[in-house]
This record gives C-alpha cells, sequence and structure tokens, in this order.
C-alpha cells in the first residue's frame, strides 16, 4: 500500500448498564448528560457523561499513550462506581442485557436508538438502526413468565491519524477499520464469547457488527467492540490503545494488504458477527494476535 499512517490519539465513549437490587435499570433520568450537551465532570478537559437510551455513557480526552488512555478509563470507572453508590446502582460492564419491557416503557428515552447512522466497512452500506423486539422469559425467583426486551451497549473506540502526513481519505479510513476489525475486533469478540454466559450471537443483529465505523474529521469512531471489554484492568486497556498501532504497523509494513484483507474477508466477518470460535481462534493463530 502506498500509505503512510501515523497515530496521533486514541480515546473512547463507551457505555455500560446498572443494576438495582441485581436487576438491570435503565439509567434514565439518574446521572444527566445528553448526547447533545454531555454533563463535564472531575476535571473536565474531555472527561463526560450522559445517557444514552437506557445505558449510562461517558468520554474521556483523546490519549497520545497506552498509560494516559488506560488511566483515563480506570479513574472514569471508579469515578462512576461511586456516583452509582450514592443511588444504590451498580455498574454492569456487559454488551447485552435484558430489561422488562413495563420499566423500558416508562421512559422516552429507552425507544431512542443512535444520534446518527454508521457504516459498515465491507459491504459499503448504511447499518440499519436497531430494533428490539419483546420476548418472553421466565423469572427465575418468582417463576412467573415476563415480557422483556434486550439492548446492547457498545465501547467505541476514536482514533486520529494521519496518512501521508493529511487528512484521512474515507478509503484511508475503511482500510484502518479492516485491519482493526482482525486486531481489535477478532480477539475482543473472544473475550466477550467468555464473559457471557449465555448466547449472544444476535447481539450484532442490531449493533456492533463487524466494520462498523463513523468517519470523522480527525479520523473516525470504532464501533464494533462491546461493553463486556470495558474493565478497571490498565493491562487491558493499555492493550486496546497498543493494537491500534498494531493495526498501523500492520498497514504500514504489509505490501500485500488488499490481497490479505480479501483473503481473509469472510473470515473476520463471520469470527466477529456470528461469534466463531473456529474462524476466531484460527485468525489470532495466523496472524500471532494475543489477549494480554
Amino acid at each position: 500500500m502506498d500509505r503512510e499512517y501515523k497515530l496521533l490519539k486514541v480515546g473512547s465513549d463507551a457505555e455500560f448498564f446498572v443494576l438495582q437490587n441485581a436487576v438491570p435499570t435503565p439509567i434514565c433520568g439518574r446521572i444527566g448528560g445528553t448526547k447533545a450537551e454531555p454533563r463535564p465532570v472531575l476535571s473536565g478537559n474531555g472527561f463526560a457523561v450522559q445517557e444514552d437510551n437506557v445505558a449510562l455513557e461517558f468520554n474521556i480526552p483523546p490519549a497520545s499513550s497506552a498509560r494516559e488512555f488506560a488511566d483515563s478509563i480506570v479513574t472514569m470507572l471508579a469515578y462512576l462506581k461511586g456516583e452509582l453508590a450514592k443511588q444504590d446502582l451498580v455498574a454492569e460492564y456487559r454488551s447485552e442485557e435484558n430489561f422488562l419491557q413495563a420499566d423500558l416503557k416508562k421512559h422516552l428515552e429507552a425507544y431512542h436508538f443512535g444520534c446518527e447512522p454508521d457504516y459498515c466497512v465491507w459491504t459499503r452500506t448504511v447499518n440499519p438502526t436497531p430494533t428490539y423486539d419483546p420476548y418472553m422469559v421466565v423469572n427465575p425467583l418468582s417463576k412467573e413468565k415476563e415480557t422483556v426486551e434486550s439492548r446492547n451497549a457498545g465501547f467505541h473506540i476514536h482514533v486520529s491519524y494521519l496518512v501521508n502526513g493529511e487528512s484521512s481519505s474515507l478509503e484511508d479510513k475503511e482500510w484502518f477499520v479492516k485491519a482493526q476489525d482482525l486486531f481489535l475486533g477478532v480477539p475482543l469478540t473472544s473475550l466477550e464469547m467468555r464473559q457471557h454466559n449465555r448466547n449472544i450471537l444476535h447481539r450484532r443483529r442490531y449493533y456492533g457488527c463487524a466494520g462498523a465505523f463513523r468517519p470523522k474529521e480527525y479520523g473516525h469512531e470504532y464501533r464494533v467492540l462491546g461493553s463486556s471489554a470495558l474493565t478497571p484492568n490498565l493491562e487491558l486497556n493499555e492493550w486496546i490503545f497498543q493494537q491500534n498501532q498494531v493495526a498501523i504497523a500492520f498497514l504500514n509494513n504489509k505490501t500485500n494488504v488488499e490481497e490479505i484483507f480479501r483473503d481473509h474477508h469472510e473470515y473476520i466477518v463471520t469470527a466477529i458477527n456470528r461469534y466463531s470460535s473456529d474462524h476466531i481462534q484460527h485468525l489470532m493463530r495466523h496472524f500471532g494476535i494475543r489477549l494480554p
């Protein structure tokens, strides 16, 4: 490839659910802040919170090093843990959760999905807006049937970078997103499968499909990762930053990037969208990818 990428900074907006008495509870009206007007917290300067559908979302300042990125994530999780405790709420870092439909219907925000569309780098089409159909489950305590709806939460990564010393084109962004799918999306799908104790196959029918991104003036927002990757573990957060560096090194050092992605396209998409252990393991072995 006749491109030289230079990573500038990595930031994040991440979402997670909250529990009250071990029951998933909409955050609506509990923490404040909106997409249009996030509420600054801590020192400000990029630290902010907002309510997004039923999830709590937070922002961190763009970071120029792995340690800075990790410290910001850990700082925000610790701060929000304390704020939630004041309301007898507990954070839950899961990519998907069921909410009682009766609780959701109390809040208009629970039926507002997405502020703007995102795109699939593999199909070069707009991803559909999520819709969630209700279904019945049996309450393990009362043994009674209840109507629930699922909701998803994402750990979105923002990357700013230059290509050949200039702002990136749409094609530049697309190659970077494909590399992020390989070096971030695939291994963290493996982590997501380990952390969820039930089948989450249908999550990516609605949200966070392989190649999901939003182009930005500074670079792009990578929207594939689920919130099960959220953790106060410094090592994993540093690894997430570093995998963006790995993706860039791959793009800069390989002369046959187009051929590699053409040959592995279906493996990458299947690994992520179908939660296929076989495809994940094959890709991680073939490209030497290791989780910390």
